[in-house]
């Protein structure tokens, strides 16, 4: 009958030492961390026909959400080659593109563009892939 009482007294004195070590009065509290504000990436380069190609890619694809902004993040184009022969396939473009949804919300969707090669030169942008995508607020889409 002791041990239990004894664990009884134990647990009583850590939770009275807890609750004044975590209540000190007049202790000041950290003010809250504002957050950053999300921004579109910055420009690998700045090109301005290629940035419209990008919106046009989406526009064609057939996308509900309005297209806003187009950011190429790339600094160069990236060349995809036949394995065998070397000869280019192809060359790619990454970017991002910030859209305004039917619900008014923005939102920034990674998308690459490609343009093909026929032989002795490349061709027309045109869609080439989507990746991850993140909201932003609708001010925060222009700066």
């Amino acid at each position: 009958m002791r041990m239990p009482l004894m664990l009884l007294v134990l647990l009583s004195i850590l939770l009275l030492v807890s609750v004044t070590v975590l209540a000190q009065p007049g202790e000041a509290k950290s003010p809250p961390v504002a957050a950053e504000p999300v921004r579109m990436a910055k420009p690998g380069m700045k090109n301005k026909a290629l940035e419209a190609d990008m919106i046009a890619a989406i526009q064609q694809q057939g996308w509900k959400e309005t297209p806003l902004r187009a950011v190429i993040t790339s600094d160069e184009w990236r060349i995809l080659r036949n394995q065998v022969t070397g000869i280019p396939l192809r060359r790619v473009l990454n970017g991002e593109v910030a859209v305004k949804t039917p619900a008014g919300k923005c939102r920034v969707f990674a998308i690459g563009i490609a343009q093909e090669h026929d032989g002795s030169k490349y061709g027309k942008s045109r869609y080439y892939s989507v990746g991850d995508s993140y909201d932003i607020e609708c001010d925060d889409v222009k700066k």
